[in-house]
């Protein structure tokens, strides 16, 4: 089978989950390439496209999502499904359908700003690497206005969530399928 791992091309050096990917697949038959997204590839010639570690999507998020609408083959998940996981409101479809989650305040652009309570983070629906994220207590709260008001400047919707103090001890669990 002819697989494309689609990635970026901002990959650092020391990530070598993909490769070992590529390794595992090609010791199985599989004929396997490591291709960024939004690069000038040949889709067509493969029959399956894996989407691994695309993590500049967040800063061409257009794009990205054009080329998942476009994609002239199969992905591994459809892409209505990824299309759905590029945008962190899903979290308010999981939590309407009773799977637990962090609750949180979705602020769209020109939406006012919330109450604030306790210790908050404050980020956008669509970022990776802790940009534009910032955790404010009480003391705090006029930069975390601020910071609100700078993400809807740009169009973008916040997220408002309780601070999980056991994120800071034990760490989260990110789950890729």
């Amino acid at each position: 089978m002819r697989l494309a791992i689609a990635t970026f091309a901002g990959m650092p050096p020391d990530f070598d989950d993909d490769r070992e990917l590529v390794e595992l697949l090609r010791a199985r038959g599989a004929e396997v390439e490591l291709w960024p997204w939004d690069g000038p590839h040949d889709w067509r010639s493969r029959a399956l496209v894996v989407v691994r570690s695309t993590w500049d999507y967040t800063w061409k998020l257009a794009a990205f999502q054009e080329w998942l609408r476009t994609l002239p083959v199969p992905l591994e998940n459809a892409p209505a499904l990824q299309l759905w996981n590029s945008d962190k409101r899903y979290l308010a479809d999981l939590a309407a359908a009773g799977i637990p989650t962090v609750p949180t305040r979705f602020v769209a652009h020109g939406e006012d700003a919330p109450e604030l309570s306790g210790e908050v983070v404050i980020k956008p629906s669509v970022s990776a690497g802790g940009r534009h994220t910032g955790r404010f207590g009480p003391d705090a709260y006029g930069a975390a206005r601020t910071l609100l008001a700078e993400i809807a400047a740009s169009g973008r919707t916040a997220m408002v969530q309780p601070y999980v103090a056991s994120v800071e001890r034990s760490g989260e669990t990110a789950i890729v399928v």
